[in-house]
């Protein structure tokens, strides 16, 4: 049984230590956000235009080596930072530095390499004296190849009905871009210090909350209706981790789960929605009852924009039918304009004022419009 003490592989709000740790080198005098990455790794492509600002941003360029269809074959191998390197020096870069944006976890590996060149320790000792001690992170570790922490939950996978344990790849191959497990209460903690100026100058956080096109250095915004917060997301291997601080109110949100159904995003949506004490009302898990003609208005086809997707509603014996590729998925009304398929993980809301079908799985949400 899950206890606030149990932990969790946090995946990329482990690039929010990173950046961190990135920061009080700079004010040490050690780092510039300008630096170039030839400066310590001239091999990488495009490392005479990278800077670290670039890298913080994820405006590098860089290709994303756990996108790429060999990361599947070797994920599961423990791999020296000699030979990730060597893998990352391999890709072409996906756009010339500065030009635009693209996640990539390539960025805060290299990070982590450059972080151990400028200090000569590891990156798993940087974070535990700089940041675990410092604020007393007593639940928080970095994931070596093999982890013995009985504590560390399994993850699972929401399949057909079904959850199934996921397989677990090394999280050391990640480093600074997703090696850390914790939990809640630690990753409340360390946001709650970050943004009291406890483990930066508030003149490095206001660097570091600055964003160009969305992007801070290391963390993300979050706008829910009027209220703006700060943080990051993790997905990695079925743990799902939500890590939030609202300056404003000064509240911080730690969500952390070995597997997932229900939309991340509402969940989400709703925990903020409760805590700032605004209107929310409980979707109907169970389903309601309703007809066919309060379905008119959503029934039809919706295609979308950007990727070859097409699916058909229709109605059928007071119930919502969404067909797609020649596959039909019942399902039950538990909100307004919301229909659920509990079996296959898909959800799916309406926008009828703008014409609009949201499809959410998990994280992922796909946009179509009404033909």
């Amino acid at each position: 049984m899950s206890t606030t003490e149990t932990f969790y592989r946090i995946g990329s709000v482990t690039k929010t230590f990173t950046a961190v740790l990135v920061f009080q080198f700079i004010e040490k005098g050690q780092l510039s956000l300008d630096d170039h990455l030839n400066k310590f790794f001239s091999e990488v492509p495009n490392s005479e235009l990278i800077t670290v600002r670039n890298l913080l941003n994820h405006s590098s360029g860089l290709a994303n080596y756990s996108d790429k269809t060999d990361f599947q074959q070797w994920k599961y191998e423990k791999k020296s930072k000699k030979d990730l390197l060597a893998i990352i020096e391999k890709y072409k870069p996906q756009f010339k530095p500065g030009k635009k944006h693209q996640y990539s976890n390539t960025n805060f590996f290299l990070l982590s390499l450059i972080l151990e060149k400028i200090s000569g320790e590891s990156y798993q000792k940087l974070l535990q004296k700089s940041i675990f001690q410092k604020i007393n992170l007593k639940n928080t570790y970095y994931e070596q190849a093999k982890d013995s922490t009985r504590k560390k939950s399994k993850s699972y996978k929401y399949t057909g009905g079904n959850w199934n344990q996921e397989r677990e790849d090394i999280a050391e191959n990640h480093l600074g871009a997703g090696v850390i497990v914790s939990n809640t209460s630690d990753l409340l903690k360390f946001i709650d210090t970050l943004f009291s100026y406890q483990l930066i100058e508030k003149k490095s956080l206001n660097l570091m909350t600055s964003f160009d096109k969305d992007y801070g250095l290391g963390i993300f915004k979050f706008q829910f209706d009027s209220s703006l917060a700060y943080g990051h997301e993790g997905r990695i291997n079925e743990y799902y981790t939500t890590l939030i601080h609202f300056p404003d109110v000064g509240l911080s949100i730690a969500y952390c789960t070995n597997g997932i159904l229900y939309p991340r995003d509402d969940i989400i949506s709703a925990v903020v929605a409760i805590c700032l004490e605004n209107d929310y009302k409980l979707p109907h898990f169970n389903g309601v009852k309703i007809n066919d003609k309060k379905l008119t208005g959503l029934l039809g086809t919706y295609a979308s924009n950007t990727m070859p997707i097409q699916v058909t509603c229709k109605a059928d014996n007071n119930q919502l039918i969404v067909e797609t590729q020649g596959k039909e998925f019942e399902t039950i009304k538990i909100n307004n304009n919301y229909f659920a398929n509990y079996k296959y993980g898909y959800f799916f809301e309406f926008q009828p004022e703008k014409n609009t079908l949201l499809i959410k799985e998990t994280d992922n949400i796909y946009i179509l419009k009404k033909k």
